[in-house]
């Protein structure tokens, strides 16, 4: 594996916005990265919320790969995330986040937040008790 010294960052594309057909392209310019977060956030094409018991179910676009892959033959990016979050609905106080998943693609990130939605259904206790418990 190359050390740090000998990876060049200047051309590695990490953030990202989304075509008007809701593909991701890279976005080196972070005015313009923030000026389209500002104009889309929390809309259909960057986040998807569900209620379900106390939980809720958010999925949403990064902008920024998540995959942290900086060496050849990385993965593809990580922009999609799913997180189940526990708490009152009252005020959207969800503080615990006891669930979370990441995608490479709005269609892989559709189908996971359908299968958070089924987990949450199950309730928070069942979230949990997938969690390994720690050695």
């Amino acid at each position: 594996m190359p050390s740090m010294e000998t990876i060049d960052l200047t051309n590695f594309p990490n953030h990202y916005i989304l075509d008007r057909e809701g593909k991701p392209v890279s976005e080196p310019d972070l005015l313009r990265l923030g000026k389209w977060f500002e104009k889309n956030h929390k809309t259909p094409l960057t986040c998807t919320q569900t209620n379900i018991k106390e939980l809720l179910v958010s999925t949403i676009f990064l902008g920024i790969d998540h995959s942290f892959s900086i060496f050849k033959n990385h993965r593809d990016p990580e922009l999609w995330e799913t997180i189940i979050f526990k708490g009152n609905q009252e005020g959207d106080n969800f503080a615990q986040s006891i669930y979370m998943e990441r995608y490479s693609t709005k269609k892989e990130a559709d189908a996971g937040h359908e299968r958070a939605c089924e987990l949450a259904e199950l309730g928070s206790d069942h979230i949990l008790s997938l969690e390994e418990p720690d050695e």
